[in-house]
């Protein structure tokens, strides 16, 4: 075997073991968001289109709806992701009218859909805690085509930072995690490493979808 076949070989053989380590890495994450997911309501509100004013209406009706959801926490004090979802089914033809209704009166000839269903986020980090990518149950907001970006949350327990700068999680909403969670995958949420969403420089055909 020449110098040139050996390297190949051994730049070859480093791939795979790349490769196979992010697998497992990413088989690691997928398995801490099925464990976590359970626990959890996430928020995905999408717009109608990239356009400014698309962009903008998407913005006012995300903060119409966690105001609708805080001031429902501040009230009834719910126990756990349960309560949170029947609140959502109870509340969401109304939520839908009040949004449609917002929209006319602003101009928008397109028209708003919630739906309670399971969708797949990607990893997203909210201050100190980090939610891997998997599939989660989610209040998703589609408005017109909803052929717009896309903003997400943790609906409950309360992850929803309006800013974008960096928020400390509030000390509640840890303390939900680790009463639900096992002490492991707690610490696991707080491990703030970048490693789990994963970027490749070299080969950035094999980059996740965005």
């Amino acid at each position: 075997m020449t110098l040139r076949e050996e390297c190949f070989t051994g730049l070859a053989a480093l791939l795979l073991a790349f490769l196979i380590g992010i697998g497992q890495m990413r088989m690691q994450q997928e398995a801490l968001a099925g464990r976590v997911a359970p626990q959890v309501l996430r928020l995905h509100v999408i717009a109608n289109s990239d356009d400014d004013e698309d962009q903008a209406i998407k913005l006012e009706i995300r903060s119409l709806l966690l105001d609708r959801i805080e001031e429902w926490v501040r009230k009834e004090k719910p126990t756990g992701k349960a309560d949170a979802v029947a609140h959502v089914k109870q509340e969401k033809n109304g939520w839908i009218d009040e949004i449609n209704a917002f929209l006319k009166r602003n101009a928008f000839s397109y028209l708003a859909d919630i739906q309670l269903t399971e969708c797949r986020f990607p990893p997203r980090q909210y201050g100190n805690v980090v939610f891997p990518e998997g599939m989660y149950d989610a209040v998703r907001v589609v408005l017109g085509e909803g052929k717009g970006r896309n903003w997400w949350c943790v609906l409950y327990p309360s992850f929803c930072f309006v800013k974008e700068a960096c928020h400390m999680v509030p000390e509640d909403t840890l303390a939900y995690l680790r009463e639900h969670l096992n002490r492991d995958d707690c610490l696991a949420l707080l491990d703030s490493r970048p490693d789990i969403q994963i970027r490749f420089l070299f080969f950035p055909f094999l980059n996740p979808s965005q």
